[in-house]
């Protein structure tokens, strides 16, 4: 048996170096033609294909990462290092072929973390502006407190930061549309749905979410891709989830739910199973390079959901 020689290629923003650093298969140096963009490469083996090379690599830049954060000592993430881009490759992908041996075909993963620009004209700028003081107007702070815990997940610096992040924005939503209430949190979730949405949002989040394909979803389609899911919903379904005490099986119950055509049951026994996964992340019971992928997905369901919420309660009614 041959064993298979990878090369991991990634960059990061957000970082400058001293100098090339070259070191136990690690190589990182500044891109020449952009400004605090470092590229790197990272060369390991794996003795068969089953072995997830590109876990392994994601799991190496991890612990770079964490090794910088606990140097620099920063303790927020508006100026921490990101991963821009990542990309697993075999080098002696011949000698493997010739061999009769498997090669793993990884796609490359150019979106983790990639920064995507704003294009905007004046005209539409004004319009926002405007919108933005209707509602404050009308609606007091509630918005800009959901929407500023919502910007704060979404760009967060990695999936779990990311993931909390965008479940505080929920938190503070629900407690917007269902106040006053002596409700527990989980109750509060099983309602939200009808609260927040009328029956064609809500089919239209379900129906998005629960596509018999995947393709040409782009960054969504790779990480289901990842995890050998056809959809979030069919993945969460799976995924064991279990309320708090290990009474309930909300993956189980969502499996049930999707077979009914009411889009709020079907919506609200998969914000159980994100309330699960928002339980497990808190406590710190789910932590593994290939949760990343998971977390992303979960990620995007909720902020879809928060979304579609924030544009019928608060645009939609005060900014039109």
């Amino acid at each position: 048996m041959i064993d298979y020689h990878w090369k991991a290629d990634f960059t990061f923003f957000g970082l400058e170096l001293k100098g090339l650093f070259n070191r136990d298969g690690l190589r990182l140096e500044n891109d020449p033609g952009r400004k605090y963009f470092v590229q790197g490469s990272y060369k390991f083996t794996t003795a068969t294909k089953e072995e997830n090379a590109l876990w392994k690599a994601r799991e190496f830049v991890d612990d770079l990462l964490n090794v910088l954060i606990t140097g620099a000592n920063l303790g927020f993430y508006s100026s921490f290092p990101k991963l821009v881009d990542l990309n697993v490759v075999c080098e002696n992908s011949e000698e493997i072929g010739r061999s009769g041996q498997g090669i793993p075909n990884y796609p490359r993963v150019g979106a983790y973390e990639e920064i995507q620009p704003v294009s905007i004209d004046a005209p539409t700028l004004s319009g926002y502006i405007d919108a933005a003081g209707k509602i404050r107007s009308k609606a007091g702070q509630d918005y800009d407190r959901i929407a500023t815990l919502l910007r704060a997940g979404v760009t967060a610096s990695d999936e779990y930061a990311k993931f909390i992040g965008i479940c505080r924005a929920f938190n503070a939503l629900y407690e917007c549309l269902i106040p006053g209430t002596s409700a527990r949190d989980v109750d509060k979730i099983k309602m939200f749905p009808q609260k927040a949405f009328d029956r064609t949002t809500a089919k239209s989040v379900v129906d998005l979410y629960s596509k018999p394909t995947i393709s040409g979803w782009g960054e969504m389609q790779l990480r289901l891709l990842m995890l050998g899911h056809m959809n979030i919903l069919e993945m969460l379904s799976k995924a064991g989830l279990k309320s708090e005490k290990g009474t309930i099986d909300y993956s189980a119950e969502l499996a049930t739910a999707r077979g009914s055509s009411d889009p709020f049951i079907i919506l609200s026994s998969s914000l159980l199973c994100l309330y699960s996964v928002r339980n497990g992340v808190v406590h710190g019971s789910r932590y593994s390079y290939q949760e990343v992928d998971f977390l992303y997905l979960c990620s995007l369901l909720l902020q879809e959901v928060i979304m579609n919420a924030l544009n019928i309660h608060f645009i939609r009614k005060y900014a039109i």
